[in-house]
Order: C-alpha cells, then sequence, then structure tokens
C-alpha cells in the first residue's frame, strides 16, 4: 500500500489520524509554503496525501511543488485561501482579533457551538492545549495564503471533500474542481469535522478515492 500522509489542521497538532495513517503536525513556521517544505522533508518519497482545513493548504503547496511525492490528494474541509471575498477577508481579521484575545479553552467553546457533543469531545481537549501562539501563526499563515495559482500545478488525481453543514468550503471546493485538472468533489455529512461527525462516511470516502488506482 502507497504510505499515507495526514496533515493535520491549525491547533489539531495532536489529533490521532482518521485512518491509516501518519500524522504531521503543522510546522510552528510562519507561512504555510514554509510548513510545506519542512513536511516534505520528513514524509516518504512518494505518498497519498490528506490535508485537513489549514493542511489542505500545506497538501496543496506539496502536491504543486514536488508532484513526483504525491500520488494522491485530499483536500478536506479547505480552502484556497480566505483573501478573495471582501466579506472573508473582514471575517478573518475578527476571528484573527478573537483568537489574539481569547484563551485557548475560549476558542475552543466558541468552535464548538453547533457541533455534535461527540465531536466535540473528540477535538475540544486538542485545541485546549494547544500553544496559543503557534495556532496563532497558524491562522495568520491561513490568512495570508492565496493557493489559486497552484491549483493548475496539481497533477494528482485529487478528492476535494467538504462537509454539507459547513457551507463556507463549499464555493471553493467546486472552484478547485474546476481548475485543478484531475479533481472531483464530494461532500460527506457533517460539518468542518465530519470525519468525527461520521467516520464511516469520511473512511469509505477516502478509501475508495485512494484505492481506486
Amino acid at each position: 500500500m502507497t504510505p499515507r500522509v495526514w496533515i493535520n489542521g491549525a491547533g489539531m497538532n495532536g489529533e490521532v489520524p482518521p485512518l491509516e495513517a501518519a500524522a504531521h503536525p503543522l510546522p510552528d513556521v510562519a507561512m504555510v509554503e514554509d510548513m510545506a517544505q519542512a513536511i516534505v522533508r520528513d514524509m516518504p518519497e512518494r505518498a497519498d496525501v490528506i490535508g485537513h482545513s489549514l493542511g489542505g493548504m500545506v497538501a496543496m503547496v506539496i502536491a504543486a511543488t514536488w508532484p513526483g511525492r504525491v500520488r494522491r490528494l485530499v483536500i478536506y474541509e479547505s480552502t484556497y485561501g480566505v483573501r478573495t471575498r471582501i466579506m472573508d477577508r473582514i471575517g478573518t481579521r475578527v476571528a484573527l482579533f478573537i483568537a489574539r484575545v481569547l484563551s485557548p479553552r475560549r476558542i475552543a467553546a466558541l468552535t464548538s457551538i453547533g457541533q455534535k457533543p461527540e465531536t466535540v469531545a473528540a477535538f475540544r481537549p486538542l485545541l485546549e492545549a494547544a500553544p496559543h501562539r503557534q495556532t496563532m501563526r497558524q491562522l495568520r499563515a491561513a490568512a495570508r495564503f492565496d493557493g489559486r495559482p497552484l491549483l493548475p500545478r496539481i497533477a494528482a488525481p485529487t478528492l476535494v471533500l467538504t462537509g454539507k453543514q459547513n457551507s463556507r468550503t463549499h464555493a471553493q471546493a467546486r472552484y478547485m474542481e474546476r481548475h485543478i485538472p484531475e479533481a472531483r468533489a464530494q461532500m460527506l455529512p457533517g460539518g468542518h469535522f465530519a470525519h468525527l461527525d461520521d467516520p464511516v462516511a469520511f473512511a469509505a470516502a477516502v478509501e475508495g478515492f485512494l484505492e481506486a488506482a
């Protein structure tokens, strides 16, 4: 089986991958591109790469910059950037301000709103334990990222996964489906943590895609 690499989202470095894959926590650096460079040094020579949230941005950079290293790519509940629409830019600035002034426990509480109790039980302790300075650097890196120029350079077959309840990712998923040469988009039950909301549906989608080759 081709080795699998799971790249965590911001503040989720302690998460155990939801499928058989090696977890690669996000490095504590200032730019998404620097995160990608650090991870690609440690990952297998050729792998299937699954990136969640900010990890999806990092996965895009790896697939576009080192195409020979990625056999198949899963971009999961991620975007190519949040600077592309005025409301998203405003929302990002507000989110960064809130994250800067609140404690990790308060941030985790806000993130938990509207989530299933069992989902919250899985991710909230990780967010609360995440070093605040590191999480802020990761969020600022996401706010600066614009991955649109990368999309046509991604040669690997790509699955773009979104959670049905998180409508903020849907339009960008359709855009990525159109602009990545071999991409298709699929919607899962659940929200931003769809792999926790419905692990069976998530695993079926990812395993089916990775094993289709």
